[in-house]
């Protein structure tokens, strides 16, 4: 292989790896919301700066919870959500 190609290889490797890394950290983030109370969630939304995207959150957990699914569901649910409703998600998970 050629430098390029290393480099390139390379560089998809950690890009693979901090793909992991931040999958494993927001589903760490969903165990702590998932497990919560619907009270202790609405206890922190004066907490938080998105209140809209606060409530899909909370809705979205509730469905989920309905539902029974389970951890990969919900987190595959809130990625479709858009960036929004995951920043809203870490940080909710860092005020339980």
């Amino acid at each position: 292989m050629g430098f390029w190609e290393d480099l390139r290889a390379k560089l998809r490797g950690d890009s693979r790896r901090s793909t992991e890394a931040a999958d494993q950290d927001l589903a760490a983030d969903l165990a702590k919301i998932r497990q919560a109370d619907i009270v202790d969630l609405e206890a922190l939304k004066p907490q938080l700066l998105d209140v809209d995207a606060f409530k899909i959150l909370v809705a979205t957990v509730k469905v989920s919870k309905a539902l029974n699914e389970n951890l990969a569901k919900l987190q595959a649910r809130i990625k479709a959500l858009g960036e929004d409703i995951i920043c809203v998600a870490k940080e909710s998970a860092k005020l339980l």
